[in-house]
């Protein structure tokens, strides 16, 4: 503590970390109501990680002003499933539940809260054409102290098309005022654990040999968490063709 280096070299955060995790897919046919796909991600992660706060000293310098030493430890679970039915029109449902473990105290020894190794994409199809963030495409958050519940409905276009419609819904474990990995410029202000709620849509048209085309339409309506921004939306839309030779 007090040592002096280049702002450039700012680190609030070293860490030697492990992951560990299981994983289990799987389907099962509903008589002639078509059939179930399931999925069951579990994880945990440990190791020891340092906490360094920066005081400014000028000239483009910065002092250590804390330093936390700290083992951590926390787990995440992910699971749910798709209904691909024979109803008209093929209609294919998903339930999906996700939690990364939070952490009570930031403050003290031990820190609980699960964090993704960063390494993940957070994909899926829902039995769909296209893979896309099924935590939401606009905010993208990491699993950590957070709990997300998903439900999706899809339908088969043509031959190889799709649509799905996709709802998200995310409260924090223990009311912090960071979102880990999120989007937003806005953090939340650490006092209510609602964080929001999302509502996406993904076209994925590939009934054409040499052309592709994929549509995402995603909004984000946020919750209590963000006090004074609570309802205000965040809109993102993308097109995005592929040609190939």
């Amino acid at each position: 503590m007090g040592d002096i280096i280049p702002e450039t070299l700012e680190d609030e955060e070293d860490a030697v970390l492990n992951w560990f995790g299981l994983r289990s897919r799987g389907r099962f046919k509903i008589t002639d109501l078509g059939r179930v796909y399931y999925w069951l991600d579990s994880g945990i992660v440990y190791g020891k990680e340092t906490l360094i706060d920066f005081n400014d000293s000028g000239d483009r310098q910065s002092k250590v002003s804390k330093r936390l030493e700290r083992s951590r430890y926390g787990w995440g679970l992910d699971f749910g499933a798709t209904w691909e039915s024979r109803l008209p029109y093929q209609p294919r449902l998903t339930f999906g539940y996700a939690i990364g473990s939070g952490d009570a105290d930031p403050d003290n020894e031990m820190n609980r809260a699960y964090r993704q190794s960063g390494l993940q994409s957070n994909d899926n199809k829902f039995r769909g054409v296209n893979s896309f963030r099924y935590y939401g495409e606009l905010l993208r958050p990491e699993l950590s102290n957070l709990k997300i519940r998903t439900i999706a409905l899809g339908f088969p276009l043509l031959k190889n098309s799709s649509i799905e419609l996709v709802y998200n819904h995310y409260t924090q474990i223990y009311a912090m005022d960071e979102l880990r990995n999120s989007r937003l410029r806005t953090n939340p202000e650490g006092v209510n654990r609602d964080i929001g709620e999302a509502f996406n849509i993904i076209l994925g048209l590939e009934d054409w040999k040499q052309l592709e085309f994929e549509l995402i339409v995603a909004q984000f309506y946020a919750g209590k968490a963000y006090g004074a921004f609570s309802g205000r939306t965040a809109s993102n839309i993308m097109l995005q063709a592929e040609y190939n030779f």
